[in-house]
């Protein structure tokens, strides 16, 4: 369930090359554990995302959500912590950021993606970064 349009790609390949090779259809477990191959693949050449972890201070509360996701989302790399005060600064000083997680709005708008989570990364927030991430890559 988890890569139901990689299945379903190799599932058209197999296909094709039964056809054009004639060589019996390959039934659906085969066809799971080819898709676990690729999905593997996929997993270790995953594109990593520049990221600043943002919070009013950018002391104590930023540090313990940077934990959190370093221990959540293996494709973010944390290049700063910073305060909001010091945003437009890092933007400028990282051109590379593409996203900003923050546990405040930023006083206004960047040109990278901002997700404001609680310093806990709560389910709710897990999945609204979880989606920010899938957008990015």
């Amino acid at each position: 369930m988890e890569y139901s349009a990689m299945f379903q790609a190799v599932k058209r390949a197999i296909k094709q090359l039964a056809s054009k090779y004639n060589f019996s259809e390959v039934d659906d477990n085969e066809i799971g554990f080819l898709t676990l191959y690729f999905a593997s693949e996929l997993e270790k050449h995953k594109k990593h995302i520049d990221t600043l972890i943002m919070c009013t201070t950018g002391i104590g509360t930023s540090e313990l959500l940077k934990s959190k996701i370093i221990a959540n989302f293996s494709n973010l790399n944390i290049v700063d912590v910073i305060s909001t005060a010091s945003l437009d600064e890092a933007l400028r000083r990282y051109p590379q950021i593409q996203l900003v997680i923050s546990t405040v709005r930023p006083l206004h708008a960047v040109s990278v993606p901002v997700v404001v989570v609680s310093a806990m990364l709560n389910m709710e927030d897990r999945k609204k970064l979880n989606e920010e991430v899938k957008h990015l890559q």
